[in-house]
């Protein structure tokens, strides 16, 4: 009983353009040499360089929609629309390139490139465009009005259906005629695949083989599917898009037999293979679908059948092992039942090539000879693992104990009793055998003696053993791969040098190469334990957990819950070749494009942005980039994020570094050199100009302050001179003959506590004059001071006819300070000019207020004297030519203090009188700045 499996494409993908494509209509893809894709839709053409998407148009464009990206053979791509008009890129746009005459023009257009680049136009006629020269190819039949396509052969000519059973050879002299094996009404769509051609006829559901051009077009059926749909094809594969909805795959090597239909929710509306055999499915409205390139082939088997183990025979046979107990053989396709049902899961499956024996634990333990088909069978409980020890012979691990076999007969000798066994391997060179148990491991050398091999933890479980390059290998739960030396355990791989987990499940080698697989994926290392391969959903695996797996000479057989693959080792080699490139960095000046490898940038425009272009639909999960600028930390960004912007760079000399990371591996790198242009301050013109007008404006700065010096020191010795005149003013004759009178009176009248009192003031009063006279700022606590000892030593002399109030605020803070000697001259002339001529009643008020919004402490000084103009014509009665020395200079010297001072010192003199007009005194308000 036999059949056969077939190969089909993988299940994992992934959206391109969901967002930016949403909602259009995908016509056609390309790919060009600079690995940049096209895409033809109702709105337009799309470009998407790997990492965004643009959008084009063209002002005298007359359909939005536009067909066949089509790339010559100079590279240079093309796009055509129903109208007959026929676009390029150039210099970044879409560029008009031909419109075929109202006369040619048909209901579709095609074009196509011979090798010297000829443009071949069909529609309504068939025709070449030379140097926009038109020349006619007479007699090539059209259908519907239309020549529905130009099929290019391997040798880059044209084939054109010529009538109902011939065809012509399009070349760049002219065309050849070849007669057609069968009579087709429809006109071909031809299409290469591999090294062979397909044809298929718009709307129908036949695939044609063609045999042969040379001479007579052999044309065989390999398809007559039940739907017709739009046919194409790729490595190995041919599809056919429904035109509802999904798209159907088939193995080119198995056509009738392989069908499997694909994203039956969408309408799939072209297919394109890029230059990494990713697939590349436009849908309408969905974006764009992409199947990653791998050469991780599918095998496809009935459903009811679903495999436990497999083994392979070494010459690109498989056996496999079901869940319901049948046995496998698969080669090339076709399959062969081995074995009957037991319903029992196969869980050993093991081909031994020196006796050409395949051991199963179908019913305890069964070997069948693959050559001679002979069975053999003995019921030795649960086996749990089988290795060979040499021509039939064998060791088994059981769940009690370890046995000796030997086949035909068979004869078991136990060697070793103990718990449950999990795995077994043998070690030819020496001829021991390593055994894993829940206890343990164990050799047992050739004369059965037992060595415990001991390990720093006991509790530690062992999946497998494996004999590479000479050493015993380990995989364990929580070590990861561990190796045997001296009857010992020692760090071998794990997590710190290599693995992505440290839970491993299976490990085989195989040429000095290891393939381990383990809960978080499946790798490969070399001989050096270097050069690792990780294979994950980006190569085609459909699951990371890989239930079972096995290596051949040329392939890699994975099984996993869902399905078996096959990877040809041959891919691994061009994958390893492969090596993903920086295609360039792009650098960008403030919205400027710069194209040279080094470059200058103005300071002022120091904004720099670079774009690692490393363009791969099939790696992009894989690839990230790394960069630094000058000898800076490396920093990293996932594949999408491939942009870096600097801005406000130091001027100077400056390195921009990035790597290419594949899988963790650095694979490429490149370095940017540039300079930042020094600021204009910084150049030498700017520098010689700046010094000499340093050197100038020093001088003539000099010479200003020396003015100003000399102005200063004049105010200066006029503020002195204006000190001294206050302070002779302060004590003049008459105060201090009347307050020594006074005191004179006291003693007279024996009254010496009082002449001493008055006496001391008198003294502390002269003290602080002269040491005010010496301060250019006081406080506003001692200017009080020296008022109220000069207000006693006055009243005295007014005997007892003066009253006089100090108000002072409790708002002021008294440590604030004020120009020296600047009240008391106002109170003298209070005194002197106003209270002196008065009979009795004098009454003197002075109060400090403060003024909270500039921080100003106001002063008024109020008397009920006689008033300004009274004194001044009593002054004069004595004296005509008298003037006010006082008031004159205290005037100057307030002048004098003004210019020294950020704020003015405010003077306002009011002269009071009663509702009759007639005076009754003088009030002074100063308005005084504060520090």
């Amino acid at each position: 009983m036999g059949g056969s499996f077939a190969f089909s494409q993988n299940d994992y993908h992934f959206f391109l353009g969901s967002d930016e494509l949403s909602g259009i209509d995908i016509y056609g893809i390309n790919q060009t040499p600079d690995h940049v894709f096209w895409i033809t839709t109702n709105k337009g053409l799309f470009s998407f360089d790997g990492y965004k998407f643009q959008n084009y148009s063209h002002p005298e464009q007359k359909s939005s929609s536009l067909f066949n990206p089509t790339i010559n053979y100079k590279g240079e791509i093309f796009f055509n629309n129903f109208s007959g008009q026929i676009f390029t890129i150039g210099d970044g746009q879409l560029k008009l390139v031909h419109t075929v005459p109202d006369s040619l023009l048909g209901a579709y257009v095609n074009f196509d490139f011979l090798p010297d680049n000829q443009l071949i136009i069909s529609s309504r006629k068939c025709y070449r465009l030379v140097e926009n020269q038109i020349s006619v190819i007479e007699n090539v039949r059209s259908y519907s009005g239309a020549i529905v396509q130009l099929g290019r052969l391997s040798s880059g000519n044209l084939i054109i259906n010529y009538s109902g059973d011939s065809v012509a050879i399009v070349d760049e002299q002219g065309y050849e005629i070849r007669n057609r094996q069968i009579e087709l009404e429809g006109v071909l769509h031809y299409f290469m695949a591999g090294n062979k051609m397909y044809a298929s006829e718009p709307g129908e559901a036949k695939i044609f083989e063609i045999d042969s051009i040379e001479h007579d077009v052999q044309i065989k059926i390999i398809l007559d599917a039940d739907e017709p749909g739009r046919i194409y094809a790729s490595e190995g594969n041919l599809w056919l898009a429904s035109n509802r909805f999904g798209i159907k795959n088939y193995d080119l090597r198995n056509v009738a037999d392989s069908e499997r239909i694909m994203f039956p929710n969408y309408f799939i509306s072209y297919l394109f293979q890029d230059d990494e055999d990713n697939i590349l499915l436009g849908t309408f409205g969905n974006g764009i679908i992409v199947i990653p390139g791998s050469h991780m082939q599918l095998i496809k088997w009935p459903e009811d059948v679903r495999f436990s183990r497999i083994a392979t025979n070494g010459a690109g046979g498989l056996y496999l092992g079901s869940t319901n107990g049948h046995v496998f053989e698969w080669r090339d396709g076709d399959y062969t039942i081995l074995s009957g049902s037991s319903k029992k899961l196969i869980e050993i499956l093991e081909f031994f090539p020196e006796n050409n024996h395949l051991v199963t634990d179908l019913n305890s333990f069964d070997i069948l000879d693959v050559k001679a088909g002979k069975h053999i069978n003995a019921s030795l409980g649960s086996v749990k693992d089988v290795v060979s020890l040499g021509p039939s012979n064998y060791a088994i691990g059981t769940h009690s104990h370890v046995a000796r076999i030997s086949v035909d007969p068979i004869k078991t000798r136990k060697i070793f009793s103990v718990g449950r066994t999990s795995s077994l391997e043998y070690n030819s060179e020496a001829k021991e055998l390593i055994v894993a148990t829940i206890q343990g491991l164990v050799r047992i050398d050739s004369l059965d003696r037992q060595f415990t091999i001991g390990f720093r933890d006991n509790n530690f479980l062992v999946n497998d053993l494996v004999h590479h390059k000479g050493k015993m290998l380990v995989a364990t739960q929580k070590f990861g791969v561990l190796a045997v030396e001296n009857d010992s355990l020692v760090r071998f791989l794990d997590k710190k040098n290599g693995l992505i987990s440290d839970n491993v499940w299976q490990v085989q080698s195989l040429n000095d190469t290891l393939y381990i697989s383990s809960e978080q994926g499946f790798q490969i290392f070399d001989p050096d334990l270097a050069n690792l391969t990780l294979l994950g959903e980006s190569d085609g695996l459909i699951s990371k957990k890989v239930r079972d797996f096995q290596v051949d000479t040329d392939y890699i057989w994975f099984l996993n819950q869902t399905g078996l693959q096959r990877l040809s080792k041959k891919f691994l080699k061009d994958q390893k070749d492969w090596n993903p490139k920086i295609q360039e960095v792009l650098v960008t000046i403030n919205d400027r494009r710069v194209s040279e490898v080094s470059f200058t940038v103005p300071f002022e425009e120091n904004e720099i942005k670079f774009e690692i272009m490393a363009p791969s639909l099939a790696r992009m999960a894989d690839l990230s980039y790394v960069y630094r600028l000058n000898e800076g930390s490396w920093n990293e960004n996932p594949y999408e994020l491939n942009s870096v912007v600097y801005r406000a760079l130091t001027f100077g000399d400056h390195t921009f570094q990035t790597q290419l990371k594949y899988k963790g591996q650095i694979i490429d790198e490149k370095s940017i050199e540039f300079r930042v242009e020094a600021p204009f301050y910084f150049t030498w013109w700017f520098i010689g100009g700046a010094i000499l007008v340093f050197v100038v404006g020093s001088y003539a700065i000099y010479q200003v302050r020396l003015k100003a010096q000399s102005i200063r020191s004049n105010q200066l010795a006029e503020l002195n001179a204006s000190k001294l005149t206050a302070l002779q003013s302060q004590m003049n004759p008459h105060f201090i003959f009347n307050a020594l009178n006074s005191i004179q009176e006291y003693i007279m009248l024996n009254e010496r506590k009082l002449a001493g009192k008055y006496l001391g003031k008198f003294a502390d009063l002269m003290r602080i004059y002269l040491q005010f006279s010496q301060a250019k700022f006081i406080t506003i606590d001692d200017e009080i001071t020296a008022l109220k000892l000069f207000l006693e030593l006055e009243k005295l002399r007014f005997e007892d006819t003066l009253k006089y109030q100090l108000i002072v605020d409790e708002k002021i803070s008294l440590e604030k300070k004020i120009p020296a000697m600047l009240i008391q001259p106002y109170v003298e002339n209070a005194l002197l000019h106003g209270l002196l001529h008065k009979e009795f009643n004098k009454i003197l008020k002075i109060s400090f207020e403060t003024n909270d919004a500039e921080g100003n402490l106001i002063c008024l000084i109020e008397d009920n004297g006689i008033g300004r103009k009274r004194s001044l014509e009593i002054n004069r009665s004595r004296n005509p030519n008298h003037q006010s020395f006082a008031t004159s200079a205290t005037k100057q010297r307030l002048s004098l203090i003004n210019k020294d001072l950020k704020r003015e010192i405010g003077e306002e003199t009011v002269d009071l009188y009663d509702e009759d007009g007639s005076a009754i005194g003088t009030k002074v308000k100063l308005t005084i700045p504060t520090s």
